[in-house]
């Protein structure tokens, strides 16, 4: 006897779409029928007939659930009677401990899932962003199969363990592929996945040059695009990494001579096909890929580590990445000293560990999206309605010793450079600087229709 396993995630920011991805596939490779989506699917996938379920839900703002949860939790929390019985679930939350309602979303689920029904089968996980998400997602998730192989025991229900490892499959072009044809864009469809490309319009910055800290204001123009901004709306920001960046990375693994070759990508088992990377927009070249999709900033994970251990041929190497990537205490603790604390990107890695020569296929199967980044915008519609203006702290830091790198913000640094081109353009001359936006509706934040309402209002600011 077979039955599937639905799991459902909601992200914001990547992390909880990631791990569920990452469940997803080691579902898979344990020979069970595994299927994976966004919460806001719930009918498409059937939800209430599902017999055993697996949630992983991140939080946004303060308490608030991913935009792609959103429609899943005003339905269960409507939900009567008991829809959910005969239901085998499981949550995983993530979360920032520096906010009040941490993991809450999670929290919520697991709470509603059980009072419509549901029977919990493995204890909820609360991952806290603050001390690092992999100190409960690697043991959760070490726990969870062991959970789950005794409740599919109990219901006769068997599997075959097949690990595969990669399934993404990468065949160089020299030629560009023929471009399917484009569906003309409209306000209403504008989002990370379709963005509309704005026109920076304005740059100042409001920081002394010897001030610790550098602030940029920036106006974008959104005549003509049908956006209808209102306060407490936030700008969604799609950046790109830093070319010298991408052209160092693209050297360590010996792509320099390739780099502008175009992509084709498949999934080489049929079972993998919903984990085709949706984020590499084809046709790309695999400099554009590394540029714009992949984030080769982001922190690896003990599971990326896991993966590139795989491709080094020094044994000493091989020992500390995996050492790394345990769940054990003290592979816990070597992986917040000289992972977590250190930032360290799949560039330090490769550098760090000369032998460890990944191919490209594993590693853009591996490497997450480039996800957007969101800022309050800081006009009002009735004074600026075709413009969009919004201020950022552009992020540098050190790290830590032993390690003492110097580290930059991705998006700020990458909104930096495109304010000096901006700034180039305007003194010298040149084609206009746009970059890709959407907008991002307030959850809670409305200011009252009636104008004669009193408001009071507090600034704060973090140290």
């Amino acid at each position: 006897m077979t039955h599937e396993i639905l799991i459902l995630y909601g992200s914001q920011e990547g992390n909880a779409q990631s791990i569920a991805t990452r469940i997803h596939n080691e579902a898979l490779d344990r020979g069970y029928i595994s299927r994976l989506d966004v919460l806001n699917n719930f009918k498409k996938v059937d939800f209430f007939k599902a017999k055993y379920v697996i949630i992983v839900c991140s939080t946004t703002g303060d308490g608030d659930p991913p935009d792609n949860a959103r429609k899943f939790y005003v339905e269960i929390r409507k939900a009567k009677d008991t829809p959910c019985k005969g239901m085998k679930y499981c949550v995983l939350g993530l979360g920032d401990s520096n906010y009040n309602r941490f993991a809450f979303p999670g929290k919520q689920i697991d709470k509603r899932l059980s009072e419509l029904g549901a029977e919990r089968f493995y204890s909820r996980g609360d991952a806290d962003d603050a001390v690092g998400l992999e100190q409960v997602v690697e043991p959760w998730i070490e726990g969870l199969w062991k959970k789950l192989e005794e409740v599919l025991k109990q219901d006769s229900i068997k599997n075959s363990f097949e690990s595969t490892g990669k399934y993404l499959h990468v065949d160089l072009l020299k030629e560009k592929p023929q471009e399917q044809p484009m569906e003309k864009k409209v306000s209403s469809s504008y989002n990370a996945k379709n963005p509309y490309m704005a026109k920076i319009i304005n740059v100042q910055t409001l920081t002394a040059e010897n001030a610790q800290k550098k602030v940029i204001h920036m106006a974008l123009s959104i005549k003509d695009s049908g956006i209808k901004y209102q306060p407490g709306d936030a700008v969604g920001i799609l950046c790109e990494n830093d070319p010298k960046m991408v052209d160092a990375l693209l050297e360590r693994l010996g792509l320099l001579e390739q780099a502008d070759m175009y992509l084709s990508l498949s999934i080489t088992d049929p079972k993998r096909i919903s984990l085709l990377p949706d984020h590499i927009k084809l046709p790309c070249t695999v400099r554009e890929a590394f540029l714009k999709y992949c984030d080769i900033c982001a922190v690896v994970t003990p599971n990326m580590l896991q993966t590139l251990a795989q491709y080094c041929t020094e044994k000493i190497h091989k020992s500390e990445l995996m050492s790394m990537s345990s769940f054990l205490e003290a592979g816990k603790q070597l992986y917040r000293v000289r992972i977590r604390n250190q930032r360290a990107n799949i560039l330090d890695i490769l550098r760090w560990y000369p032998s460890c020569n990944p191919p490209l296929d594993h590693l853009l199967q591996i490497l997450p999206a480039i996800q957007p980044r969101y800022y309050s915008i800081s006009c009002s519609p009735l004074i600026y309605p075709d413009e969009i203006h919004f201020a950022f702290t552009v992020v540098k830091y050190t790290t830590p010793p032993p390690g003492y790198i110097e580290r930059v913000g991705l998006c700020t640094s990458w909104l930096e450079r495109m304010a000096n081109q901006f700034e180039l353009v305007k003194e010298k001359g040149g084609s206009v600087v746009e970059i890709p936006i959407f907008l991002r509706h307030g959850s809670e934040f409305k200011l009252p229709e009636d104008c004669s309402t009193p408001m009071i209002m507090v600034g704060y600011d973090h140290e």
